[in-house]
């Protein structure tokens, strides 16, 4: 881990990945590919004149928002997320970049004073550990840029536990043998919430009259999960050979994009035959395994990792779990849960030792 200064802040940051010499490289390219000037040069939803605002003021271009919000035509909320300055620590983000196996020439950084998670340095983007530990991997599959694009917001916007149902539906409708999820699926099980007046946080809700919710052990929240974020440069948003390098993401904080969908009959009929496994197969510490993540195409084989081990241990969800040792295929009648427990008695999942925490 090295102290370095951002090139585009000229605020210290620390990184764990790339190193310096390419730092170059890691800001610029297709990064930002796809990126609208709108999207890539607007500054923080803030009331007052934001300073990277200035310096793209004092370089002769101006976005359209920052027009509308200096000329008063537009009011930037005010967001709660500013008063949570990050936690996080050099020796945690090399832990957190082995455990989620993040790719070498994708840099974690530590955030410097006055730094906030709405207005990451350009090029960058924030996450944070509980994201990681829902099922995240980088770069970003092209799906789950497909919704978030979709929302308009950035990761860090969604809790953990829109997070952890996103990815989990991905994976159970994968085990299925279902096509990927729709944004129609999603809502016609779900809706967002705001998480308290101007937060930018959203969190994802049980439809009422839906017959509940497809996936189970899904907490509400993790505690504090908010301080620990972090900006993320180099190729984090793109894989080599992605299907779709024309579908990037938002970075800074927008207000969510929500239009209620009445659900379709396929969608209604797909939660109809995901409700008929055991709530025990359905279980998001079930669905969101290192192997099954791969399975489903959301994380990269393990054999392209060198540090992944067939019996290495898996934090997705805070537990110490070995992978590769299960999965919900590896049973020939997996929904028959006879079979299923047997090979589940065999691995510490500890499924009840998750605390139950609150949202804030």
């Amino acid at each position: 881990m090295s102290s370095e200064a951002g090139s585009d802040s000229g605020r210290e940051a620390l990184s764990w990945g790339r190193g310096q010499e390419d730092e170059e490289a890691a800001s610029s390219g297709r990064v930002v590919e796809g990126l609208d000037e709108d999207e890539v040069l607007s500054p923080a939803p803030i009331t007052s004149v934001p300073p990277r605002g200035e310096r793209v003021v004092e370089s002769g271009r101006m976005s359209r928002r920052e027009v509308e919000v200096a000329s008063g035509l537009r009011t930037a909320p005010e967001w709660k997320c500013r008063f949570f300055p990050s936690e996080v620590s050099e020796g945690q983000l090399r832990e957190w970049h082995q455990i989620y196996r993040v790719p070498e020439d994708v840099e974690f950084v530590v955030p410097g004073p006055g730094d906030r998670a709405d207005d990451p340095p350009l090029g960058a983007v924030a996450l944070n550990q509980a994201i990681l530990a829902a099922g995240l991997r980088l770069p970003f599959p092209w799906v789950v840029r497909k919704f978030l694009r979709e929302w308009g917001v950035a990761p860090t916007q969604l809790c953990p536990n829109g997070w952890r149902i996103l990815i989990g539906l991905l994976v159970l409708w994968d085990q299925l043998g279902f096509s990927r999820p729709t944004i129609g699926d999603f809502h016609s099980l779900y809706s967002f919430k705001s998480d308290g007046k101007r937060s930018g946080w959203w969190y994802a809700s049980v439809k009422a009259r839906t017959g509940g919710s497809v996936l189970t052990q899904t907490p509400d929240s993790i505690k504090n999960w908010k301080k620990f974020w972090f900006f993320v440069r180099g190729p984090w948003q793109f894989a080599e050979g992605d299907r779709r390098p024309d579908l990037s993401i938002p970075v800074r904080y927008h207000e969510l994009r929500y239009v209620a969908r009445e659900p379709t009959r396929e969608s209604i009929e797909r939660a109809r035959r995901a409700r008929e496994i055991s709530e025990s197969l359905r279980s998001s510490a079930v669905l969101i395994t290192e192997e099954n993540l791969v399975s489903a195409r959301l994380s990269r084989p393990l054999s392209d990792r060198p540090s992944a081990q067939a019996n290495s241990i898996n934090h997705v969800n805070g537990s110490h779990e070995k992978i590769n040792e299960f999965s919900v295929r590896d049973t020939p009648e997996w929904r028959m849960e006879s079979g299923f427990m047997a090979l589940l008695n065999q691995v510490d999942l500890e499924l009840g030792s998750e605390e139950t925490l609150h949202k804030n």
